[in-house]
């Protein structure tokens, strides 16, 4: 039997990492592939049922086994293969010098030969496994040497090399012969590689060479040793939308320079976008790609490799390829950003037709309809890239770079908490059957395999051999092939040791009332009563297990904490004893007070729950009304209340601090710092209420922790601000928020922050208001395990750390606010494909990620959306908070539908950019005296439709495509901080713009098709902090160059059809070498610093 030796070197990857205790996803570590996880999963099972073949044994028992690498050369080496064989094969394919063929030792078998060449690193186990199988042709071509296959597709099979001269690995494409085997085929070939070799570029994979030899054709290019963007995806989900639109910006750039050299890719994707290890973006295969697609223009069905690029793919390009312009690369750039942000393509279809389709008449899959975070002028951009035909698409990639640049990308917008610690779970000791470890019964559907490492409180014997942990597992596993079969089963009689009660009694009240008082508990079980007599302040009392209550009537005035309590086996649990004078008068209310009602039964199972003393308390710890009185009925439980418990709990960790990490407490406070946590021990509840006061001190986020099955879910509290989270860190992945929310105002320090967990239900309430709720990810135990956390380098303070069990059957009440106007708003906007905020939080694309009402409606976006009408929009009249209003392409909108936001005085930014009749409802806007930007690009306009907000403090004025005149802009009288200024398109002069000369913060300038000319462009002279300016088709010459080098910062112009002339062009480029020139002539990069 040989297996394949790319799941070999997987099982070594699952094999060292489980070794290292940490836990791995076999779906992943396959790329994705459930077929080959399940395989993978087929021998993980079998290996993990053979560690006992790595336990320390005496001498005389020990099965002695051969080595790890000669059981895998077992399984690499066809049967009973001869020696003279391998070595006449290993001569045959000149892999190995004469002298190094000479220098071989002496040995007796193929395996001993096998396991020096390995053991030597003088063959890879791909070289062996094909000169062992008489595969030795092509494993040497011309100056190089194949080292691995690395991967296939319609291109051909790609391997690594390394020229044997130059000792530098490289990337080897052998091509296909059918794509040779046209006429003029190899002609072809070779125009296309002397082509392909011209380019030099960051972003594109440099082409080194190409030749023949053994018969085959062959490219050689730069080999990046890392993962194409598909892959990455694949293995760690949908990327970070700052992260996606810097590759893609990369990719931008590379294809700008080629599309500039007269190249056109026609196979964009994220398969053929490179990642090496520092984050630079290589676009692979530029140059060949051509014959790729002229290779498949026979028929579209005819060939199934297309089927990874359809996709992709422009629509005009799949009626015929030959003719495409740089937009079909565009269009295909665009597809791929969706791929990274959603995992899927724009769209989806089981058939080549249906996709062919989509890709011409379906409107693409919106990607903040997919993410909430993805910016609406990122979805723009990609809405752009993805229009159907060519000339309603960027006019070229430096076109859309420059947008890409533009985008807001929140700097600190994190994914969620960093993750911390977990508790330790329980090891699993069960029985595992002979069924579970044959493959047949494998569920071959394999969405996420995991395989956990054990638990490390069981320390591994390490095995006399010499291998690693599961390394003779892995050989003997896989010869065997599952005949063998371990199992054992012993009966143990458990002795269960008693816990201990520890008394604690007022001094005061001590010597004054308690001293020789009895205090009596009753066994709940067994009804036995244990008396104890108080004699001192402090003492402990052995008591059986089980269920206790005080018998406080017969002890007049003395009291305790607490009515029932816990006994744990070998746990200590804690009552304090006190003496109140008018026992006479105390009762216990019947009803719930400050929701804390006193139930007994709900007591006890609280109680019951606790396995180390926590304090039982009916007096509440604030006084306001909580959005959760209505399900609150049980008992809060103190988890923490003294120093003696603090120390107890610290104690009890996996492992003491390290010297970065702070656990303290003092008078009632904890303080966390640096990735700290502290876990309390666990109770039994399936539904819970755990709340604490938190203060914020410094870092990322601070937060509070739910463990109830796996994994382990962190409610966190972002930069001490308004923002607030709850998720978890997946197997194998990187952190995932279930929800995330901004509350209206800045909690104060010790703030209330509560997580209540119902069901599959989570929700997390702010200083007792509920903030949002969210569906979990995981079926809950009634196991249950609190806690408290900080990130890296952060830190806090806890107190009033308090836990409620709920009755199993508790149900949550609808809330009071689901009549509440922003609410019923937002839900409409969301209902018809739009975007909202809530409390100037993340960006909301549908109902499930709507944090709790009431909240205020601060942002509200729609983008080409045809089903927004004026009808629809009165249900925002009511709405007063929207401080961004986004109204990008409503063809239906008029001024009518725009005036239903006339009581939104807190109004800031207004796009109604490419929404021609929204221009009559401006006017209703007079009274909204914080408004700064106006984007109004092609959108009719009157004078009096502006005037009643001419006298804005505006940072933003748009007017591009208007009817806007020269007297129109005197009357913007309010302008020292404009930030961005477009009067393109526009019968705008130089007497307009005069107005604007004292404005010294332009940073945007579109000036373009105007009747502007030098003197005009030179009023903004003192912009200094300008970096983008656009004068195209105008009349400005090269006595403005001056005027354009005084923009030290200018990162971008676009001067096509000016007057100034390529002398100019090369002046301006010398003087400002990081800013990017459109002119007629071209587009010239920025120089790399």
């Amino acid at each position: 039997m040989t297996l394949d030796d790319r799941v070999l070197d997987l099982l070594a990857k699952w094999e060292d990492t489980v070794h290292g205790g940490d836990q791995i996803d076999l779906t992943m570590l396959a790329g994705g592939d459930t077929l080959l996880a399940a395989d993978l999963q087929r021998h993980v099972v079998a290996l993990q049922k053979l560690v006992w073949l790595d336990q320390a044994e005496p001498e005389s028992e020990e099965l002695h086994l051969p080595s790890s690498t000669a059981l895998r050369i077992a399984l690499l080496l066809p049967d009973d293969l001869p020696l003279e064989t391998l070595q006449a094969n290993l001569t045959k394919a000149e892999i190995l010098t004469p002298d190094q063929l000479a220098q071989l030792p002496r040995v007796k078998n193929a395996y001993q030969l096998s396991e020096f060449l390995l053991e030597s690193e003088l063959l890879t186990r791909f070289q062996l496994r094909s000169v062992a199988n008489g595969r030795t042709r092509g494993l040497k071509l011309g100056r190089y040497v194949i080292l691995d296959k690395i991967g296939s597709g319609g291109m051909g099979q790609v391997y690594k090399a390394r020229h044997n001269k130059m000792d530098r690995n490289v990337a080897l494409k052998v091509l296909p012969p059918e794509m040779l085997g046209r006429t003029n085929g190899i002609e072809r070939f070779n125009q296309e590689v002397q082509l392909a070799a011209q380019l030099r570029h960051v972003n594109i994979v440099e082409a080194f060479d190409a030749d023949e030899a053994e018969g085959l054709h062959f490219f050689v290019m730069e080999f990046v040793d890392g993962h194409d963007l598909s892959s990455v995806v694949r293995r760690q989900g949908p990327l970070p939308v700052a992260q996606a639109v810097d590759y893609m910006m990369q990719a931008a750039r590379g294809l700008a320079y080629a599309h500039r050299m007269g190249l056109i890719h026609r196979d964009i994707k994220p398969a053929n976008l490179l990642l090496n290890p520092v984050g630079v973006v290589k676009i692979l295969d530029m140059g060949i790609a051509r014959m790729q697609t002229d290779a498949n223009q026979s028929g579209l069905t005819q060939n199934g490799a297309i089927m990874g690029t359809i996709d992709f793919m422009a629509p005009e390009q799949a009626i015929d390829a030959k003719t495409v312009t740089p937009q079909a690369d565009l269009y295909s750039l665009g597809c791929s950003l969706c791929y990274l942000l959603t995992g899927r393509p724009p769209f989806g279809g089981e058939s080549l037709m249906v996709k062919l389709l989509g890709h011409r008449e379906q409107a693409p899959l919106s990607l903040i309809a997919a993410r909430s975070d993805v910016p609406p002028e990122l979805e723009a951009i990609y809405q752009k890239c993805l229009a159907k035909l060519p000339a309603d698409r960027y006019p070229s990639a430096g076109d859309l770079l420059a947008d890409l640049e533009k985008v807001p990308l929140s700097q600190n917008a994190s994914p969620g908490p960093i993750a911390l610690g977990e508790p330790q779970q329980e090891i699993d000791t069960s029985p595992t059957t002979h069924f579970a470890t044959q493959a047949q019964l494998i569920n071959r559907q394999l969405p996420a395999v995991v395989v956990e490492a054990g638990s490390s409180r069981g320390k591994r014997t390490r095995p006399k051999r010499g291998v690693p942990f599961f390394g003779g597992a892995i050989g003997v596993g896989l010869l065997l092939c599952g005949l063998l079969y371990y199992g054992a089963g012993l009966l143990f009689k458990i002795s269960t040791p008693d816990g201990a009660l520890v008394v604690e009694v007022d001094g005061d009240d001590f010597v004054a009332h308690l001293r020789d008082h009895d205090l009596q508990l009753v066994n709940q079980k067994t009804q036995e009563t244990t008396t104890i007599q108080l004699r001192r302040t402090e003492q402990t009392k052995p008591l059986p297990p089980g269920q206790y209550m005080f018998a406080l009537e017969t002890s007049s005035g003395l009291k305790t904490n607490v009515r029932e309590l816990t006994i744990s086996s070998g746990i200590e649990s804690k009552v304090h004893v006190y003496w109140e004078k008018s026992a006479e008068a105390v009762t216990v209310s019947s009803t719930p007070t400050d929701a804390v009602a006193a139930a007994p039964v709900v007591a006890k199972a609280a109680a019951a729950s606790m396995s180390a003393g926590p304090v039982a308390s009916d007096k509440p710890t604030s006084s306001p009304p909580h959005d959760y009185d209505a399900f609150a009925t049980g008992k809060w439980v103190s988890l923490l209340t003294n120093q003696a418990e603090f120390d107890r709990w610290v104690a009890a960790r996996d492992k003491p601090p390290s010297a970065g990490e702070l656990v303290a407490f003092d008078n009632g406070v904890v303080t966390l710092r640096n990735a700290t946590d502290l876990l309390f021990p666990p109770v039994r509840a399936k539904n819970f209420l755990f709340r604490a006061r938190l203060k914020y001190e410094s870092g990322l986020n601070i937060c509070l922790k739910v463990r109830q099955s796996n994994p382990t879910y962190s409610a966190w509290w972002n930069f001490g601000g308004r923002h607030f989270g709850i998720g978890y860190s997946p197997v194998g992945a990187r952190w995932k928020d279930l929800l995330t929310a901004h509350t209206r105002d800045n909690p104060r320090p010790f703030s209330e922050i509560a997580i209540a967990g119902i069901g599959r239900k989570f929700i997390l309430y702010v200083d007792g208001k509920e903030l949002f709720e969210v569906d979990r990810e995981d079926d809950p135990t009634d196991q249950l395990s609190v806690g408290l956390g900080t990130a890296r380098n952060s830190a806090g303070q806890y107190k009033d750390i308090q836990l409620m069990v709920l009755d199993d059957d508790v149900v949550k009440p609808a809330s009071p606010y689901l009549q509440d106007p922003d609410y019923l708003a937002a839900k409409y906007a969301l209902s018809v494909g739009g975007t909202v905020q809530a409390n100037s939080g993340p960006y909301v694309s549908n109902l499930q990620q709507l944090q709790s009402p009431p909240f205020a409606l601060t942002s509200v976006s729609f983008i080409n959306n045809k089903q927004v009408t004026d009808d629809g929009l009165a249900i925002f009249e009511n709405c007063t908070a929207v401080e961004r209003l986004t109204m990008h392409g409503i063809a239906n909108l008029t001024g009518r539908g725009l005036a239903y936001f006339r009581n939104c005085r807190s109004l800031r930014y207004i796009n109604c950019n490419e929404s021609p009749r929204a221009g009559s409802g401006l006017a209703q806007f007079a009274d909204c005296k914080q408004l700064s930007g106006l984007q109004l690009w092609h959108v009719t306009l009157t004078l009096p439709d502006l005037l009643p907000l001419a006298d804005r403090k505006l940072k933003d004025i748009n007017l591009g495509g208007t009817a806007v005149t020269d007297d129109w802009l005197l009357r913007f009288t309010n302008v020292a901080d404009l930030d961005f200024f477009n009067v393109r398109y526009t019968n705008v002069s130089d007497k307009g713009l005069a107005h604007f000369q004292d404005c010294k913060k332009i940073k945007y300038l579109s000036i373009g098709r105007t009747r502007v000319t030098d003197a005009g462009l030179a009023y903004f002279r003192e912009c200094r902090e300008m970096n983008h300016v656009i004068i195209a088709e105008t009349v400005i010459s090269d006595a403005s160059i001056d005027v354009l080098k005084n923009f030290k910062n200018l990162k971008g112009i676009e001067l096509e059809k000016t007057k100034i002339t390529a002398a100019g062009v090369n002046q301006l480029h010398q003087a400002l070498p990081q800013c990017k020139i459109v002119w007629d002539g071209g587009t010239m990069e920025p120089v790399k610093p």
